[in-house]
């Protein structure tokens, strides 16, 4: 497995951004990317290529490499201070206790461990977060 925040063996990337943000951040992206179920019964042709439409079916926006190039692309664009705050946010999403702070009791679970960080949220309550935030 390629070593956190590589392009390939050639260039890095130089986002500055740790491993528990970057997973904050594919969870952010998996949110507004998510992936989509596969359809029970798929329309069927000549050049249907199972694997591929079942590839496409399941690509998120978690998936390497968009959250590494969604990093990439904030750190070219936002000033300094900005990227302080975006940094900031997702540290504290890294971990239980600032996903309570900053997304409430959707935090919460029924089941042990009853609190998790963000990227350890379903997909729907990540989705019911971002919707409160905007």
């Amino acid at each position: 497995m390629a070593e956190e925040g590589r392009r390939s063996s050639d260039s890095k990337y130089t986002h500055g951004f740790s491993s528990s943000q970057i997973q904050s951040l594919a969870a952010i992206s998996e949110a507004f990317i998510p992936p989509i179920p596969v359809p029970s019964n798929p329309t069927p042709s000549p050049n249907h290529n199972q694997s591929a439409v079942n590839f496409f079916y399941s690509a998120s926006g978690s998936q390497h490499p968009v959250p590494q190039e969604v990093a990439e692309k904030m750190v070219k664009r936002y000033p300094s201070d900005g990227m302080f705050l975006v940094k900031l946010v997702l540290m504290l999403l890294s971990t239980k206790l600032g996903t309570l702070l900053l997304c409430g009791f959707l935090s919460f679970d029924t089941k042990w461990p009853f609190l998790h960080s963000f990227s350890d949220l379903h997909l729907e309550k990540r989705e019911k977060v971002l919707q409160k935030w905007s």
